[in-house]
Parts: C-alpha cells; structure tokens; sequence
C-alpha cells in the first residue's frame, strides 16, 4: 500500500507529459471529442484525487495542450480556475477540508473545463463553416464562364528571408464565419497517387485563392501573390491550414515522392506536378518562396502549412516539379 502514492504520481507525471504530444497529433477538427475526454478526464482525476501529491499536474498539462487549438480566453479561465483551487485547497490538507469544499471545487473546474470544450466546438464550427461557405463560393465561380483569361503573370521575384514569414499562422482561434474566398479563385488542386485510386490529403477538388490573409485562408488554401502561377516558369507556392478552417491540408504529410499534383488553372488547363520530397523548416525560411527553390531550374509547386498540428513551431513544406501541361 505503501507504494500506491509513488505509484499514483509516476503515472500523473507521465500522463501529464504526454498530454501536448497526444493532444497535439490526435485532436483535430473532425474529432472535438478529444479536447473534451482529456480536458474532463483530467479535471475529474484531479477532483477526486485532490490528496495525492501533483495532481494537479494533469489539469495544468491539459490546458497547456489544448490552448493552440481553443484560444487563450478559455485557456486562461481554467488556468485561473487551477490556480484558485491550488491556493484554498492545498493537496496536503484536502483529506481535512469540508465536503462542501471538495465539490465548489470540482464544480468550478468542471465549469471551466466545459467552457474550454465549448470553446474548441464553437471554434471549430465556425472555422469549418467558414471554409465550407468559401469553398462552395469558390466551385460557383469557378463554374461560372470566364469573361476574360487572366493575365500572364512574371515569373516571382526571390522574397528575401528576413521580410516575409510563411504562411498559415495560429494568430486567430475562432474566425469570422462570414470570410469569403475571392470572387475569382486561382485555381483547382487533386491529389493522385499513380498506379492507386488512392488520393492523398483529400479525395475532393481545393479551391485556391488569391492570397495568403486570415480572411482569405479561412475560405481555403491561397497562392502567395509574389509567386508564380500554376505552369509557369518559376515557384506556384500555396498556403492552406493544417488544423481548422477546414483543415484542407490535415494530411499533407501523407504525400510521398511520385504522388502527382494536378493544378488547373481558370483556363481550364491542367498542370501536372510531381512531389519531390518533404521538408520541415522554420516559419521565417521563406526562400521555399523563391523562384526555384529546388535548383532544378524547372517550373515547381510548393504547399506550406503548419507543423505539428495545432502549433506554430515549424512549416511542413511539399515541394513537386512540373511534369506536363494538358
């Protein structure tokens, strides 16, 4: 029995160090449930457990893993709610502290930690809303006969490292559910792997933007403007968020050398593009972003979003040279 305590807290420091790694690799829009079930699962342990030594640990490691993806607001409530319970009801001397106590505590943490589950459902909605409304504009438009083909652009200047920072950020948790893609979408992305019927990162056409802003990104993917377009000489570059918005480039980490990237632009042509490889770099490593970031000397597509989920910490970086125009 004498074990028991030690025991209890090995497992508390292990499950709350593992917390952000799990939370940051399996919640995903598609599956709020999992900011839910570790948010309440934490907070009931710590409730009920409030004598044994950390335990406090958990909801603490809890709120820390799910803010990139709930926003600071509800974040800050349930860490303020921890940091309360902490300072009247000490672990030490909660076996001595009146039930009514016990329960006003766990009350309040419950309270916030709905709130923070509430948060993420609501955000999520919103954004996915938003990315669906865009989406459904952009396939309109596209649909829609073009009045004019669209001007040949220059091949993109170099962007000089220390002056632009790769696109999507997690500077807003909960957009506008009103943001609407430009009226014009630049063009179609299909992902195909050959000799499969599998489609890596999404069986269904994405619709490509004209820019790479929060508003523009929350309708889908966008084409960072100082780059070239799709089949021309120099760098076709696309931002499109990993987690939320949609989360249009969730699986961008399924593509692999030889997957095959077709962008059709509003002409109607096809641009046939080969994944290359791979690359995780720093947010400010905008040289992805030159005219020819392979050296190759050949026409390429680069896709950009966020690695890991939920996180600023790194971009995932898909680099594909043009194969054909049809």
């Amino acid at each position: 029995m004498a074990r028991r305590p030690f025991t209890l807290l090995g497992v508390q420091i292990v499950v709350a160090a593992a917390l952000p790694w799990l939370i940051g690799r399996v919640l995903v829009p598609g599956q709020p449930g999992w900011a839910v079930a570790a948010v309440a699962g934490a907070i009931a342990f710590a409730a009920f457990h409030a004598h044994s030594p950390a335990v406090w640990l958990l909801p603490v490691s809890a709120v820390v893993s799910v803010a990139p993806a709930v926003g600071p607001l509800p974040a800050a409530v349930l860490a303020i709610a921890v940091v309360v319970v902490l300072v009247l009801w000490p672990p030490e001397s909660g076996a001595t502290r009146a039930p009514l106590l016990r329960w006003t505590a766990a009350g309040l943490l419950v309270a916030a930690g709905a709130l923070v589950a509430t948060s993420a459902l609501i955000g999520i909605g919103a954004s996915d809303d938003a990315y669906e409304a865009g989406q459904q504009l952009a396939a309109e438009a596209w649909n829609a006969p073009l009045v004019t083909v669209p001007d040949s652009p220059m091949t993109a200047p170099a962007i000089e490292p220390t002056t632009a920072t790769l696109r999507p950020s997690l500077s807003s948790s909960v957009p506008a559910a009103t943001s609407s893609p430009s009226a014009r979408p630049l063009a179609a992305l299909t992902f195909t792997r050959p000799g499969t019927s599998e489609h890596p990162v999404s069986d269904q056409v994405i619709y490509v933007g004209t820019d790479v802003t929060e508003s523009a990104l929350a309708a889908g993917p966008g084409h960072y403007p100082a780059t070239a377009r799709p089949g021309k000489p120099g760098n076709f570059a696309v931002a499109g968020h990993r987690t939320g918005w949609g989360s249009p480039f969730l699986h961008l980490d399924q593509l692999r050398p030889g997957d095959r990237v077709t962008a059709t632009d509003r002409t109607g042509t096809a641009h046939l593009y080969t994944v290359d490889h791979t690359e995780l770099v720093e947010p400010d490593a905008s040289w992805v972003l030159g005219p020819d970031p392979l050296g190759t000397g050949r026409p390429t597509l680069t896709l950009t979003t966020c690695d890991p989920p939920h996180t600023d910490d790194h971009r995932m970086i898909v680099f594909a040279t043009l194969e054909s125009g049809t």
